[in-house]
């Protein structure tokens, strides 16, 4: 077997190598913009850059409940919920990806459908706490079902830390819309 030494190896199209020989045809991966395929980097950081101010607005929005209902079962709860808002916004910062043109300030903004004017369904004044717990439970719902959508759309070795971490969010977002529902009586 000869020496390499100074010669060209490169890959043929259909994976073997040869000495010097060119590429017949590169080899490229395909990206498939259809909704059922994995999201791109650029993408899934948007989707967290939302959902980290999502939870951050809605820590606002809810904790400002908290001083305007009077019943102090569902005032207790929604200080609870508020709470959990930030504690998820935390955990989502933790998988913010971050690269030298995708910077935080860049992503972390309103997404569709949950922007300001979602949380703003949430503040009537003359209401009942129970009614108000009732808006927050259906907001939570659409928001579960939100994040549960992104999440069957990674994947499991690439986006390991993000399905963690939505898991969690998930998870507690399910815990603070059955405390809710609890509040609301049966109807919800």
């Amino acid at each position: 077997m000869g020496s390499t030494v100074g010669r060209r190896v490169t890959r043929t199209a259909r994976g073997g190598t040869g000495y010097g020989a060119a590429m017949a045809e590169p080899i490229t991966v395909a990206q498939d913009a259809s909704a059922d395929a994995p999201p791109t980097l650029r993408a899934s950081a948007t989707f967290v850059g939302s959902a980290i101010w999502f939870e951050r607005r809605a820590f606002e929005v809810v904790g400002g409940l908290v001083a305007t209902t009077a019943e102090p079962g569902v005032r207790s709860v929604l200080s609870a919920v508020s709470h959990h808002h930030a504690w998820r916004a935390d955990q989502l910062v933790t998988v913010l990806a971050q690269t030298h043109d995708l910077r935080p300030e860049d992503v972390v903004e309103a997404g569709d459908g949950f922007g300001d004017a979602a949380l703003a369904a949430l503040v009537v004044e003359a209401d009942a706490g129970a009614a108000r717990a009732a808006r927050v439970v259906a907001l939570l719902d659409r928001w579960i079902e939100h994040l549960s959508a992104h999440r069957s759309r990674l994947v499991p070795v690439a986006d390991a830390p993000l399905i963690r971490v939505l898991d969690l969010v998930v998870d507690d977002l399910g815990r603070d819309r059955a405390a809710l529902a609890a509040c609301c009586g049966p109807a919800s």
